[in-house]
Protein backbone atom coordinates (compact mmCIF):
# COMPACT_ATOMS: atom_id res chain seq x y z
CA UNK A 1 0.00 0.00 0.00
CA UNK A 2 1.16 3.87 -0.66
CA UNK A 3 -0.11 6.55 0.74
CA UNK A 4 0.84 10.44 -0.52
CA UNK A 5 -0.13 13.40 0.84
CA UNK A 6 -1.33 16.27 -1.53
CA UNK A 7 0.21 19.32 -1.31
CA UNK A 8 -0.40 21.50 1.67
CA UNK A 9 -2.29 23.99 -0.22
CA UNK A 10 -4.50 21.49 -1.42
CA UNK A 11 -5.30 20.00 1.23
CA UNK A 12 -6.29 23.57 2.45
CA UNK A 13 -8.40 24.55 -0.10
CA UNK A 14 -10.22 21.06 0.18
CA UNK A 15 -11.21 21.19 4.14
CA UNK A 16 -12.00 25.58 4.46
CA UNK A 17 -15.34 24.40 3.28
CA UNK A 18 -18.39 24.41 5.44
CA UNK A 19 -19.14 20.43 4.57
CA UNK A 20 -15.68 18.89 5.92
CA UNK A 21 -15.79 21.61 8.49
CA UNK A 22 -19.26 20.02 10.44
CA UNK A 23 -17.24 16.85 10.16
CA UNK A 24 -13.93 17.80 11.46
CA UNK A 25 -14.12 15.79 14.99
CA UNK A 26 -15.10 12.93 12.68
CA UNK A 27 -12.24 12.81 10.70
CA UNK A 28 -9.74 13.46 13.79
CA UNK A 29 -11.49 10.58 15.63
CA UNK A 30 -10.80 8.62 12.65
CA UNK A 31 -7.17 9.89 11.84
CA UNK A 32 -5.84 9.34 15.31
CA UNK A 33 -7.61 5.93 14.68
CA UNK A 34 -5.31 5.34 11.59
CA UNK A 35 -2.30 6.36 12.68
CA UNK A 36 -2.69 4.51 16.21
CA UNK A 37 -2.82 1.06 14.23
CA UNK A 38 0.18 2.31 12.42
CA UNK A 39 2.40 3.42 14.87
CA UNK A 40 0.97 0.29 17.26
CA UNK A 41 1.86 -2.33 13.68
CA UNK A 42 5.71 -0.26 13.98
CA UNK A 43 5.64 -0.57 17.47
CA UNK A 44 4.79 -4.55 17.35
CA UNK A 45 7.22 -5.66 14.32
CA UNK A 46 10.18 -2.89 13.96
CA UNK A 47 13.42 -4.12 16.07
CA UNK A 48 14.58 -1.64 18.50
CA UNK A 49 17.72 -1.03 16.63
CA UNK A 50 15.67 0.42 13.20
CA UNK A 51 14.06 2.77 15.32
CA UNK A 52 16.71 5.34 14.72
CA UNK A 53 15.74 5.16 10.88
CA UNK A 54 12.18 6.47 11.14
CA UNK A 55 13.07 9.98 9.57
CA UNK A 56 10.59 11.57 12.02
CA UNK A 57 11.25 11.89 15.77
CA UNK A 58 7.92 12.35 17.08
CA UNK A 59 6.74 9.21 15.28
CA UNK A 60 9.85 7.19 16.64
CA UNK A 61 9.11 8.30 19.86
CA UNK A 62 5.18 7.52 19.49
CA UNK A 63 6.32 3.71 19.02
CA UNK A 64 8.98 3.65 21.24
CA UNK A 65 6.47 5.04 23.88
CA UNK A 66 3.75 2.06 22.74
CA UNK A 67 5.63 -0.87 22.89
CA UNK A 68 5.10 -1.83 26.21
CA UNK A 69 1.54 -0.46 26.60
CA UNK A 70 -1.21 -2.65 26.79
CA UNK A 71 -4.47 -1.41 24.19
CA UNK A 72 -7.53 -1.24 25.82
CA UNK A 73 -10.06 -3.39 23.55
CA UNK A 74 -13.51 -2.21 25.07
CA UNK A 75 -13.68 1.69 23.53
CA UNK A 76 -14.86 2.62 19.80
CA UNK A 77 -11.81 4.23 19.36
CA UNK A 78 -8.18 2.84 19.68
CA UNK A 79 -7.03 3.74 23.01
CA UNK A 80 -3.85 2.89 25.63
CA UNK A 81 -4.14 1.96 29.17
CA UNK A 82 -1.27 4.24 30.77
CA UNK A 83 0.01 4.40 34.81
CA UNK A 84 -1.86 7.39 36.28
CA UNK A 85 -1.31 9.15 39.89
CA UNK A 86 -2.21 6.46 42.64
CA UNK A 87 -2.37 3.48 40.43
CA UNK A 88 -4.92 4.19 38.70
CA UNK A 89 -5.51 3.09 34.84
CA UNK A 90 -6.31 6.00 32.51
CA UNK A 91 -7.06 5.59 28.92
CA UNK A 92 -5.08 7.62 26.66
CA UNK A 93 -5.04 8.37 22.60
CA UNK A 94 -2.21 8.23 20.57
CA UNK A 95 -1.62 11.85 20.72
CA UNK A 96 -2.09 11.81 25.08
CA UNK A 97 0.32 9.76 25.64
CA UNK A 98 3.86 11.67 27.33
CA UNK A 99 6.71 11.47 25.64
CA UNK A 100 10.13 12.32 26.21
CA UNK A 101 11.52 15.95 26.83
CA UNK A 102 12.69 17.14 23.40
CA UNK A 103 10.27 15.32 21.32
CA UNK A 104 9.10 17.64 18.51
CA UNK A 105 5.06 19.00 19.11
CA UNK A 106 2.57 17.81 16.83
CA UNK A 107 2.30 19.81 13.94
CA UNK A 108 0.37 22.78 13.64
CA UNK A 109 -1.86 23.02 10.37
CA UNK A 110 -3.25 26.26 9.36
CA UNK A 111 -7.06 25.02 8.92
CA UNK A 112 -6.88 22.80 12.26
CA UNK A 113 -9.09 24.03 15.32
CA UNK A 114 -6.31 24.31 18.40
CA UNK A 115 -7.11 22.60 21.95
Amino acid sequence: MKYTLAPLETTVALLDNPAPRAWMSDYRRRGVNVATAAVTILADSLPRAHLPRVPHRRAAALIEAVRELPEHPLTEDRRFLLQGPDDTQVLAQLDEIPLPAGTPPIAALPWWPSG
